[in-house]
């Protein structure tokens, strides 16, 4: 495990890390599936009730993926009460613009504010830094990916 700033997180290592924080089982299977066209890595377990099986099997990066996915990330924004922003002129009470932000800030209470061109990055990166806080460790395979 290596150590790495909240702020820095990306891709499957963000992934990981927010179902860290939800809480989903994670397992590492370091082989490739052909039948899937899945590579090995991680997986995760979430639970199903809509089918027969109880959970199913989701490949953290791809099918599991909060940090580019809507549906997922999206209701973590919802039930912690995620604020965004989007890119937008800082202005003087004149209503002259002095500054350009062209990123996304995300917090929740003016707290644990994270940035990030993609909405959703930003949001996780939020998620993560109020569970873990402002520096988490993830595996040393998914380093290449933060």
């Amino acid at each position: 495990m290596k150590k790495i700033n909240t702020s820095k997180l990306s891709g499957k290592a963000l992934d990981w890390t927010v179902a860290k924080c939800v809480g989903l089982p994670i397992k590492y299977d370091p082989m490739s599936f052909k039948t899937h066209q899945k590579p090995g890595g991680y997986w995760t377990m979430e639970p199903d009730i809509g089918q027969a099986i109880v959970g199913c099997s989701k490949h953290i990066g791809t099918d599991y993926s909060p940090s580019t996915n809507w549906m997922q990330g999206g209701q973590i924004i919802e039930r912690e009460k995620i604020w965004l922003r989007g890119p937008h002129d800082a202005c003087k009470p004149d209503g002259t613009a002095v500054l350009r932000i062209d990123y996304w800030y995300a917090h929740i209470n003016h707290h644990h504010v994270q940035n990030d061109p993609s909405p959703l990055v930003a949001a996780m990166r939020c998620f993560v830094a109020s569970q873990l806080g402002d520096e988490v460790e993830i595996p040393e395979e998914l380093m290449e990916t933060a």
